[in-house]
Order: C-alpha cells, then structure tokens, then sequence
C-alpha cells in the first residue's frame, strides 16, 4: 500500500470516527472523564439558570458558578469560563435537547476549527509530509482522538492556538493581531496548551523566531498570566464554597519528580495515550534502527526533541496528575501526528506498516463500539428523563442529594443538588445511604426520589 492509499484510508477512519461521534452524543456519556463533562456542562447551565431567572448584575452574572453549591452561590474559581458561555443559550430548547445540542455543536465547532487549521497550515511541509493534512487525522491520534467527542475545553484550546501559529506560518500569512487574539484566547481557556507552540522552535530562524516570540506569544500569555494571577485571586475572594477546580500553581521541581518517579505510569502514558494503540513502539523502533544502523535520519531527530521538550514541560505543569489527566498533554498531539505520517511515508518495511495500521484502525474500531454502549442500555439521562415527566421540575431548582463535589444528578435533572432543605430528594441504589424521614414517590433502576414536604420558601 503506497502512501497516497494510506492517506486515503485514515481520512477515511477519522471522518467515520467524527460521524458517529456526532451520533452518540444523544446517549449518556461514555468512556473516561465524565465527570468533567458534568462539570463543564453543569457551569453552562449554572449561567442558563441565572439568566432565566433575570439577570440583576451583569458583573455577578459572568462569574462562574457550579452545580454543587446547594446553598451556597456556588460561584467558583475556574479556567475562564469562555466555552461554557457561549453554549448555555442552547439550554432555552429543554434540558435534554440543550445537553444533546451543547455536545453535538461543540463537536462541529472542533471540526470547524481542524478545517480553520488545515487551511491555515497549507504548503507547511517537511520530507514530503504535509503539515496540514496532520490536523485531519487529530480524530485518531495521540491525545486528541481520546476527547474528540467531549465537552471539555482542552482540544478547542489546542486548536485555537495552532490556529494561531498557522495563520503566521502558512501560505496566506495573516497579521499577527489575530495570532495575538486566538492565543490568548486559548490560553485563557487551558494554559497547558502553550506547549503546542514547539513546533515554532523548529519552521522558524532564530531571528524569526525572536520576532514570532515578540508580536505575539509573549502578549498572550501576559494576558494569560494576568487572570491566572489576579482574576483567579478575585473568585477566591468572593466564593462562598470550597474550591473545586484546580487552577493554582504547583512547584515545578516536585511535579517534575512526581511525574518521573512513576515509571510504569510514564510508559503507559507514552504507548497508550501520547501514541494510541502502542504504536509508538514499532516506529521507535524502525527509527533507531534506521538512525543507528542504516545512518538515515527518516523521522527528524528534532520532531523527537520537541516532542520531549513538550512532555518535560507538562511534567513541570501537572505532576503525576497527568496520568490520571492525559489531556494536560493535548498540545502534543500535532507533533506526534506528524511523527505517524512520516513513518508511513518512509517505513520500507510491509510489516511495520501493516502493524501500525492495524493497531490504529483497531484502536478508533474499539473505541466506536464503546462509545455506542450507552445508545443500548436504560442510562441516567433516560432514567432522570422519568423522574421529570413525573414531577414537574420546572419549578423546583435544588434537590437534596447526598454530598459530592461533582454535578451528576445535577446536571442530569437540570437543578442544584447538595441542598439541605429541599424539598425533593434523589439518590443513588447502592451508592448513597437514604436519609430519615421523607416519603419515597418515585423511583427508577438506579434512582430514588424522595418527598419531604418542605415548607420552606423558594425551594419548591
């Protein structure tokens, strides 16, 4: 198979992977980091609710609140809340149709955003590998394939400032005012993303470089550093509540050694998500080979050194965490997309590429099958669906629940949870311990629903 087939077949596998990614958002969430979807979405509808009971200031209205808050305000520090803004309106259709729709559009948004970098980046080039094409197969690759199809703003943020560095790289260069305003702006959103900036190091002369750093990157991230600093320190001051996003600072030395003193956890890092499908493996290998034995450089060395560069940064930014939170490294996924494309485009050997093929298609078949799970079972969303149409949410804005710091029945009913004196209450079989007192009118598979009778005003 010749690489112009090759090409042709993983476009192939990421536009299926995109189509049926856009089918699934109308179940419940699947596969790891749902409960930050909860979270993201829970912000969006936090800023729904505040809306449509009327807005007194617009100044409080913008701050960022959460769905845990019970009786609390429940305004939180966070990354600034910019996708979580833009996305509640659609909340006005239903509760349902607004969490379907935030997913569905957020996952046109990516697409869009990969189209923006695919144009931005033609005639981008490097050993017959075109830097353009690498932005198409983000859906299968690396970091990016895992949150494709997620409400979380890392991937958009990804994009956004690849975005930024193509318009300055690509055919049609563009003014460096809107690099400057798409940096920011993905800075804002998820600073770890900075580290997408590598390839920089590597397409420009120093002097460029210098140049590029000045006009751009550096005023970005003062506007970065600006909120992390004194707009974070504004919503600590103001919260009523325990802070549950992690936004503050870490010592680099010790989240350095906490992330390399975990041997096995790095190495499963580096196969399985940095390099989906242990991929990376076969083409490590055939590249040592080529670089030590046949003295050929096939994948330049310093697509290798930035890409450790990248990886000791995010050692320094998010500790051990990384492990559990593989997305702190989604501005490596280009790079490695690269990496991929160019061993296809000069492995020699059938067998290594018939391989790593297989492994990918594989890996994004596996995935598909278990993203599709929730479309055949009775999931949360379905079972919250039947508390709604029995009781009348509409009016009522908290429940009672047992205390956790993440908004699943929050956001799945469309209410504040974490209340005291509510008087509706919704618990999970075998997970929560029923609380005295109440009468229980209604339940589902996994859910109760509990009457207390309240009197209190305003909780109904």
């Amino acid at each position: 198979m010749n690489y112009s087939n090759i090409k042709k077949v993983l476009l192939g596998l990421s536009g299926l992977r995109m189509l049926t990614s856009l089918v699934f958002v109308f179940a419940y969430f699947s596969g790891p980091h749902f409960i930050r979807q909860n979270d993201t979405l829970g912000v969006s509808l936090r800023y729904f609710m505040r809306f449509r009971e009327g807005v007194e200031s617009w100044q409080s209205f913008i701050l960022p609140a959460v769905l845990t808050s019970g009786e609390f305000m429940g305004i939180t520090p966070m990354e600034f809340p910019f996708l979580n803004f833009i996305f509640f309106p659609l909340f006005w259709g239903g509760h349902f149709f607004g969490i379907t729709a935030i997913r569905f559009s957020f996952i046109l948004l990516n697409v869009f955003l990969i189209l923006l970098n695919f144009k931005a980046w033609k005639g981008v080039q490097r050993e017959g590998v075109s830097y353009s094409f690498a932005f198409l197969l983000l859906p299968i690759l690396s970091i990016s394939q895992s949150f494709i199809d997620k409400f979380m703003p890392d991937l958009c943020a990804f994009l956004l400032i690849s975005l930024a560095m193509g318009m300055r790289l690509g055919e049609e260069k563009k003014n460096a005012v809107f690099s400057f305003f798409l940096a920011s702006l993905a800075l804002l959103i998820k600073p770890p993303v900075v580290i997408a900036l590598g390839p920089l190091l590597f397409l420009l002369e120093k002097k460029e470089l210098f140049k590029e750093i000045c006009k751009w990157v550096v005023p970005s991230m003062i506007i970065c550093l600006l909120y992390y600093t004194y707009g974070i320190s504004y919503l600590k001051a103001i919260t009523d509540m325990p802070p549950y996003f992690a936004v503050h600072f870490r010592s680099p030395m010790e989240s350095f050694l906490g992330a390399i003193t975990k041997p096995k956890l790095l190495f499963r890092f580096l196969v399985k998500d940095l390099f989906n499908a242990y991929i990376l493996l076969p083409i490590i290998s055939w590249d040592l080979y080529k670089r030590f034995v046949a003295k050929q450089e096939v994948i330049p060395l310093v697509y290798w050194l930035v890409l450790l560069l990248q990886t000791l940064c995010i050692f320094v930014l998010a500790d051990s965490h990384l492990y559990l939170h593989t997305y702190y490294s989604m501005g490596s996924s280009f790079l490695v997309a690269l990496i991929v494309l160019t061993f296809f485009k000069s492995v020699d050997s059938k067998f290594l590429l018939s391989v790593v093929l297989l492994a990918i298609v594989i890996n994004q078949a596996e995935i598909m099958i278990h993203r599709s799970k929730p479309l055949r079972k009775n999931h949360l969303f379905k079972q919250c669906s039947l508390i709604r149409k029995k009781i009348d949410f509409s009016q009522i804005k908290k429940i009672r629940t047992e205390y956790r710091p993440y908004p699943t029945l929050g956001l799945c009913l469309g209410v504040i949870q974490n209340s005291k004196i509510a008087r509706y209450g919704v618990y999970q079989k075998g997970i929560d311990k029923l609380p005295e007192g109440g009468v229980k009118v209604f339940e589902t598979q996994d859910l109760i629903v509990k009457d207390f009778n309240s009197s209190i005003e305003g909780d109904q």
